[in-house]
């Protein structure tokens, strides 16, 4: 008897590099300014920079979208994008990495 593999689609992505200025809010702005219409999402978990890691500084998002396809939108569209990230002390411009998020049976 063959053993049928069973594919999940990927839906799950994590975007790293992200400049530590940045807030949940501005992200959100910027990508959807960026990305339009931006796809649906059920899911969104921002996690800003930890400063006790200077001077490896960034923050990181995470989505699930409703429809996988989306994610691969997503990825051709931020992956490698530049993130520039100015204020009163210093300019700093990351270059994006966007991976998918491995499935996590909760």
């Amino acid at each position: 008897m063959a053993v049928e593999k069973v594919s999940k689609e990927r839906s799950k992505v994590v975007l790293r590099h992200i400049p530590p200025g940045f807030t949940s809010e501005s992200l959100l702005q910027l990508l959807t300014e960026t990305l339009s219409p931006f796809p649906q999402y059920d899911f969104f978990h921002f996690a800003p920079a930890d400063f006790s890691l200077a001077p490896y500084l960034s923050c990181r998002a995470y989505f699930n979208f409703v429809i996988p396809e989306s994610a691969l939108v997503f990825k051709d569209k931020f992956d490698g994008q530049k993130f520039i990230d100015t204020n009163k002390i210093q300019s700093l411009e990351l270059l994006s990495m966007l991976h998918f998020s491995e499935y996590r049976k909760d």
